[in-house]
């Protein structure tokens, strides 16, 4: 500290005929002087107004310079507790590591997105304070430690994890968790990181998108991002930027071209991801879910959840099929005058029996997911489609295809969805993941086996009744 109030010269000029004890009190000035630390010069600080309290009781009514020194020196210790506050509040710098990732890597992720790639995206936050970066691969486990360091809160961070392709000119995060409220923090984040706005969209498991974001956020703002690399960051092949070639020099003995040289060929476009061409259909799709028949529509939902599951396991085939099966069930109900009643009632059994066990997992879910064990998170995000196998999507495949089947062509239906449906029985009575979750250690009620194994049997026996007649 430079001001002169805090130089024990500088009370001592006014107090060397005062006669009392301030030994104490020249101490806490040398104190404040050699405090480095905000909360040491804080201490310090409070420690001089101590001991000012002090000496004002032994002076009595002090005389001119002394009132004038108190007043000085008050007036110092405020400014210096208002710098020493700012001090400890400002951000603190951010390592080599840590800005590498969430400038130059992050803006390179942004690059490859608006060059038609699909990349992985990880979001770390506390709070509303949130960071993120933009890679080929989901983070690693330093690099959410980096991402911690740039929140730089005392919790640690929760992370989501998701994929980042270009729609409609914005970019949007696909994440493996509901996406309500985080449209806002990516916003920020990637602001505070790169420091631009980008246009930013949030859709979560099942196509959802986030019912908080504010629609007017990505007025007027463009994906184009920046050419320049952070500041004082090097170029390096991970950014994705390749060198730019060097144009031949000219010579003085070079000679002169007899011919024009050919025009420049535009350049490819770039080929779409298949997560993007995943996402734009389930974009397109997502009107009609709200329009689809009262009955179905939560069928349609669970699929849809199914599809995006399959997705961000990077299973296009079988999120395409799960979306072809939504969009079957979008259309108006066949007549189901030629199924018989046992068999209607069993599919009805069979789709009550999957709501029940999805209210069960959604609440196992809930637990798993307040887990700070990346797996246990990533396990609370498949839900019923890490339970099933792969028999469940085929067997729904079957049922939709028995709405508009009558006589021969429904027993042929039921004859070839019957090995689906035993393989479904089967797999529910000994799969370790199915008795996991109805053995969990949370206290939560789940009952796969036994509530979806009794729909199944159910639905099996009217199966084979319908396919042997």
């Amino acid at each position: 500290m430079q001001d002169k109030y805090f130089k024990a010269s500088e009370w001592q000029k006014v107090a060397k005929n005062l006669g009392i004890d301030d030994k104490k009190f020249v101490k806490s000035l040398a104190d404040a002087q050699q405090a480095k630390e905000p909360d040491k010069i804080l201490a310090a600080l409070d420690e001089v107004k101590a001991q000012v309290d002090q000496l004002r009781k032994s002076v009595g009514k002090p005389d001119k310079a002394v009132a004038a020194y108190f007043e000085g020196l008050n007036k110092s210790i405020v400014n210096e507790k208002k710098e020493a506050v700012a001090q400890k509040n400002a951000p603190a710098k951010l390592s080599a590591e840590a800005e590498k990732l969430l400038v130059t890597r992050t803006r390179a992720g942004l690059k490859a997105v608006l060059g038609g790639k699909e990349m992985q995206a990880t979001i770390g936050y506390v709070g509303q304070q949130a960071a993120l970066c933009i890679l080929p691969d989901d983070a690693t486990k330093p690099q959410r430690d980096l991402l911690a360091e740039a929140i730089g809160e005392k919790v640690t961070p929760k992370y989501i994890y998701g994929t980042c392709v270009l729609q409609d000119k914005a970019y949007t995060f696909l994440v493996k968790a509901p996406a309500s409220g985080l449209t806002k923090k990516i916003f920020n984040a990637l602001r505070d990181q790169l420091g631009k706005r980008y246009p930013v969209v949030t859709r979560g498991l099942g196509g959802q998108a986030d019912d908080q974001a504010d629609p007017l956020a990505n007025q007027g703002l463009s994906p184009e991002v920046d050419t320049d690399t952070a500041p004082g960051a090097e170029a390096t092949p991970e950014s994705g930027d390749a060198p730019a070639e060097k144009p031949p020099q000219d010579t003085a003995d070079a000679q002169p071209r007899s011919e024009a040289p050919p025009p420049p060929t535009a350049p490819p476009a770039p080929r779409q991801s298949e997560g993007a061409v995943f996402n734009s259909r389930l974009n397109a799709l997502m009107p009609r879910i709200q329009t689809a028949a009262p009955d179905r529509r939560g069928e349609i939902v669970r699929i849809v959840k199914l599809a995006g599951a399959a997705a961000h396991a990077r299973t296009f085939d079988q999120a395409q099929a799960l979306l072809d099966q939504a969009e079957a069930l979008m259309r108006p109900a066949a007549s189901t005058q030629g199924m018989p009643a046992s068999l209607r009632a069993a599919i009805e059994g069979w789709q009550q029996a999957s709501e029940t066990v999805d209210g069960q997992l959604a609440r196992l879910q809930a637990a798993l997911a307040r887990s700070d064990d990346p797996d246990l998170v990533e396990i609370s995000e498949l839900g019923f489609s890490a339970l099933s196998g792969n028999f469940r999507v085929r067997l729904l495949a079957g049922l939709r295809e028995m709405d508009r089947a009558e006589g021969d062509a429904l027993r042929a239906v039921a004859a070839r969805t019957l090995p689906v449906a035993t393989g479904l029985r089967e797999h529910l009575q000994k799969d370790p993941l199915v008795i996991a979750c109805d053995t969990n250690p949370f206290g939560i009620s789940v009952t796969v086996a036994k509530t979806l194994g009794g729909s199944v049997a159910s639905l099996c026996s009217a199966l084979q009744e319908v396919a042997e007649t």
